[in-house]
């Protein structure tokens, strides 16, 4: 097996665990992959456009600057592409009145190494003063109101 195809095989295994740990991060979502897939392609490009890499088989700037325009595609394609809509098929809170209709959703979820009691009672001990990122959140909230009055 020749040091190129070494190389190359490395750096798909390389990509596909990066798919793989972006999966474990956030669920499976084609098209923010190909928008990220793009992006790194298009930086690969762009530094084998300052400088090829040989040991990629890359000899000649115009083969980097061919893997920049299809990175940059690629992210463009990504970008633009329309997201689903979904559909709520029970209302069962304001919001799906209001928003019966949504393209994105989140789901977040910790492992705490606690039992329930201990968690309940670590939630109810908790005061604002506690969470300091709220008190910068409810700050910024508090000016936008000003400024908006």
């Amino acid at each position: 097996m020749s040091f190129k195809a070494v190389a190359w095989t490395l750096l798909a295994a390389m990509a596909f665990a990066a798919v793989l740990l972006f999966n474990y991060w956030a669920a499976y979502q084609p098209l923010s992959t190909l928008a990220y897939s793009g992006i790194v392609l298009a930086l690969c490009g762009l530094a084998s456009l300052a400088i090829p890499f040989p040991f990629l088989g890359i000899r000649k700037r115009a083969v980097g600057a061919r893997i920049l325009a299809c990175g940059v595609g690629l992210t463009i394609a990504a970008l633009l592409w329309p997201a689903p809509m979904i559909r709520v098929a029970q209302h069962r809170t304001v919001l799906d009145d209001v928003m019966p209709e949504y393209q994105f959703s989140e789901r977040h979820s910790a492992r705490i190494h606690a039992r329930p009691g201990q968690v309940m009672q670590a939630v109810r001990q908790s005061t604002f003063g506690d969470m300091k990122s709220l008190l910068t959140l409810l700050k910024i909230s508090r000016s936008l109101v000003a400024y908006a009055l």
